[in-house]
């Protein structure tokens, strides 16, 4: 299974004969494109997936309704032929953004392509509109991927373990006191629930974001030796990839 940090922000690529996923693609230079006043984070470029990744890409997973994560753009230049994976909240916002590919209820679902497949509530304050993924392949390699913050009880509770962590873990609180991500601390307490030895960071440089919630926002950067040191391979730029 190969596992890919698509862009420089939360955007995955995973891979197994030649079937391709992608979580929240955002494939362009502009995050939102409806308007800039709340919230907005450019680039230079694109993005790092191959032209012949991208064609290999079968399914679409959309974790959240945020623009940040529901890229109508991306969506729109990947075409109609790829089946979208997501809940009730995000269908209605496709269906009025006239994104009419085939899709299919995340929580009805235990198999995408060659994988398997479970998802679980997303931790507090995103439990109601976001979710956590598990992706195994037939021989037993998985990777958990949570894009905003971790709901460790849920973890122990459900025994889940993964190769591969794909979290947050730079502190982004609203305000100073809503946790949006999660700081070093629980990134780590979450990486050693799983047991895992690779870290992937989504959500990377929360502080490229701007507009109106960057003012609201108390941001803390990550020092990713204080992982390497407990002997976790951290992964944190674009392109960066593994094979499990």
């Amino acid at each position: 299974m190969l596992v890919k940090k698509a862009d420089d922000y939360q955007s995955w690529y995973i891979e197994e004969f030649d079937y391709g996923i992608l979580i929240d693609p955002w494939l362009d230079n502009k995050l939102n494109p409806y308007s800039s006043f709340f919230l907005q984070r450019k680039r230079y470029g694109s993005h790092s997936l191959k032209e012949e990744e991208i064609e290999k890409v079968k399914a679409i997973i959309i974790t959240a309704p945020f623009a940040d994560h529901l890229h109508v753009p991306s969506l729109e230049q990947l075409g109609t032929d790829k089946i979208i994976y997501s809940t009730k909240n995000v269908r209605k916002i496709l269906k009025k953004r006239n994104i009419n590919n085939p899709f299919k209820q995340i929580e009805d679902i235990n198999e995408i392509g060659p994988f398997t497949f479970s998802s679980f509530p997303a931790g507090f304050p995103y439990n109601r509109s976001a979710f956590s993924l598990l992706i195994s392949n037939e021989d037993g390699k998985s990777v958990y991927h949570e894009g905003h913050n971790v709901d460790l009880k849920q973890l122990k509770k459900n025994r889940i373990q993964s190769d591969v962590a794909i979290i947050t873990a730079e502190s982004v609180k609203f305000l100073g006191l809503l946790e949006l991500s999660m700081n070093e601390s629980r990134a780590l307490k979450t990486v050693d629930t799983l047991k895992s030895k690779k870290l992937m960071l989504t959500g990377t440089k929360p502080y490229l974001t701007k507009g109106l919630v960057s003012r609201l926002l108390k941001i803390k950067r990550l020092n990713p030796m204080n992982f390497e040191d407990l002997d976790i391979k951290v992964f944190s730029s674009a392109g960066d990839k593994v094979q499990i």
